[in-house]
């Protein structure tokens, strides 16, 4: 089985939900990406509108308050990179 590219992997990821542009390069990096690979493909993704940490933002926040959680407490998780 051959190896997928890096936009190819972060597209798969990103498909499922919102990502974090810390958490997406977290996850490609430990997929063995090269790291100059990884944060230009990062810069062309937001280029391209395919990754927002605005959306990212308002996807988790809403998602928590609809879990239960507080608006402080969720504004708060986001802001921390969690």
């Amino acid at each position: 089985m051959s190896k997928i590219s890096a936009r190819e992997s972060a597209l798969n990821a990103l498909a499922r939900r919102e990502h974090s542009q810390q958490e997406l390069k977290k996850k490609l990096l430990a997929k063995d990406y090269d790291q100059d690979e990884v944060e230009e493909l990062l810069e062309v993704l937001k280029v391209e509108r395919l990754q927002s940490d605005e959306r990212f933002a308002e996807s988790y926040t809403n998602a928590r308050i609809e879990a239960g959680f507080g608006l402080l407490r969720s504004v708060a998780l986001c802001s921390s990179g969690a």
